[in-house]
Protein backbone atom coordinates (compact mmCIF):
# COMPACT_ATOMS: atom_id res chain seq x y z
CA UNK A 1 0.00 0.00 0.00
CA UNK A 2 1.66 2.96 -1.42
CA UNK A 3 1.08 6.68 0.98
CA UNK A 4 -2.28 7.67 -1.58
CA UNK A 5 -3.35 4.22 -1.79
CA UNK A 6 -5.35 3.81 1.57
CA UNK A 7 -8.86 3.30 2.94
CA UNK A 8 -10.50 6.20 4.47
CA UNK A 9 -13.04 6.09 7.95
CA UNK A 10 -16.41 7.18 7.83
CA UNK A 11 -19.78 6.84 9.93
CA UNK A 12 -22.98 5.42 9.27
CA UNK A 13 -24.01 8.41 7.38
CA UNK A 14 -21.09 9.04 5.17
CA UNK A 15 -19.37 11.88 6.79
CA UNK A 16 -15.61 11.92 7.07
CA UNK A 17 -13.94 10.74 9.73
CA UNK A 18 -10.77 12.31 11.15
CA UNK A 19 -10.30 9.80 13.50
CA UNK A 20 -11.13 6.15 13.12
CA UNK A 21 -12.09 4.80 16.30
CA UNK A 22 -12.75 1.57 15.43
CA UNK A 23 -12.01 -0.15 19.06
CA UNK A 24 -14.29 1.98 22.14
CA UNK A 25 -13.88 1.02 25.34
CA UNK A 26 -12.71 -2.73 24.84
CA UNK A 27 -15.23 -3.35 22.16
CA UNK A 28 -15.43 -3.11 18.52
CA UNK A 29 -16.99 -0.03 16.84
CA UNK A 30 -19.04 -1.45 13.83
CA UNK A 31 -20.37 2.07 12.84
CA UNK A 32 -16.72 2.76 11.77
CA UNK A 33 -17.09 2.20 7.40
CA UNK A 34 -13.92 2.12 5.64
CA UNK A 35 -13.94 3.34 1.72
CA UNK A 36 -10.85 3.58 -1.15
CA UNK A 37 -9.69 7.34 -0.90
CA UNK A 38 -10.61 8.73 -3.92
CA UNK A 39 -11.05 12.32 -5.78
CA UNK A 40 -14.11 14.01 -6.00
CA UNK A 41 -15.44 17.74 -7.25
CA UNK A 42 -17.99 19.99 -4.73
CA UNK A 43 -18.43 23.33 -3.18
CA UNK A 44 -17.71 22.84 0.52
CA UNK A 45 -18.80 25.67 2.81
CA UNK A 46 -16.57 26.20 6.35
CA UNK A 47 -18.47 25.24 9.49
CA UNK A 48 -16.28 24.98 12.68
CA UNK A 49 -12.84 24.53 14.38
CA UNK A 50 -12.43 21.35 16.58
CA UNK A 51 -9.94 19.68 18.66
CA UNK A 52 -9.24 16.49 17.83
CA UNK A 53 -6.53 14.08 20.33
CA UNK A 54 -3.92 15.56 18.90
CA UNK A 55 -4.52 17.69 16.24
CA UNK A 56 -6.69 20.49 15.50
CA UNK A 57 -9.18 20.40 12.17
CA UNK A 58 -11.26 22.68 10.18
CA UNK A 59 -14.89 20.84 9.79
CA UNK A 60 -16.44 21.56 6.35
CA UNK A 61 -19.75 20.74 4.74
CA UNK A 62 -20.11 18.87 1.16
CA UNK A 63 -23.19 20.64 -0.44
CA UNK A 64 -23.87 17.77 -2.91
CA UNK A 65 -23.63 14.60 -0.35
CA UNK A 66 -25.36 16.99 2.85
CA UNK A 67 -22.10 15.30 4.70
CA UNK A 68 -19.14 16.44 6.39
CA UNK A 69 -15.04 16.44 6.40
CA UNK A 70 -12.54 17.56 8.04
CA UNK A 71 -9.22 19.44 6.81
CA UNK A 72 -6.08 19.81 8.54
CA UNK A 73 -4.92 23.34 9.63
CA UNK A 74 -2.05 22.76 7.84
CA UNK A 75 -3.89 21.96 4.44
CA UNK A 76 -6.22 24.49 5.65
CA UNK A 77 -3.91 27.69 4.23
CA UNK A 78 -4.56 26.79 0.10
CA UNK A 79 -7.96 26.52 0.79
CA UNK A 80 -8.58 30.08 2.45
CA UNK A 81 -6.77 30.89 -0.55
CA UNK A 82 -9.51 30.01 -2.92
CA UNK A 83 -12.90 30.38 -0.69
CA UNK A 84 -15.32 32.92 -1.48
CA UNK A 85 -17.99 33.92 1.12
CA UNK A 86 -16.66 31.10 3.43
CA UNK A 87 -17.21 28.27 0.29
CA UNK A 88 -14.82 26.95 -1.85
CA UNK A 89 -15.32 25.15 -4.89
CA UNK A 90 -12.91 22.26 -5.99
CA UNK A 91 -11.43 19.14 -6.76
CA UNK A 92 -10.55 17.50 -3.37
CA UNK A 93 -9.08 13.87 -2.49
CA UNK A 94 -8.52 12.80 1.14
CA UNK A 95 -5.19 12.46 3.07
CA UNK A 96 -3.41 10.86 6.35
CA UNK A 97 -1.63 12.28 8.91
CA UNK A 98 -0.04 10.03 11.81
CA UNK A 99 -3.27 8.16 12.67
CA UNK A 100 -5.99 11.13 11.34
CA UNK A 101 -7.30 11.77 8.31
CA UNK A 102 -8.54 14.80 6.57
CA UNK A 103 -9.17 15.98 3.36
CA UNK A 104 -7.23 18.19 0.56
CA UNK A 105 -7.71 20.79 -1.97
CA UNK A 106 -6.33 19.24 -5.35
CA UNK A 107 -7.58 21.97 -7.73
CA UNK A 108 -9.12 25.03 -6.43
CA UNK A 109 -11.80 27.17 -8.80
Amino acid sequence: MNKTNYEIPFDENGNQLSYPATWMNGYQNKDVIFKDNFIFEDTLCFVEFQRGRSSAIAKFHRSSTNTYCTVFLSDLAEIIKNMKYGNIQGTFTFCKKGQNYGLKLEDGK
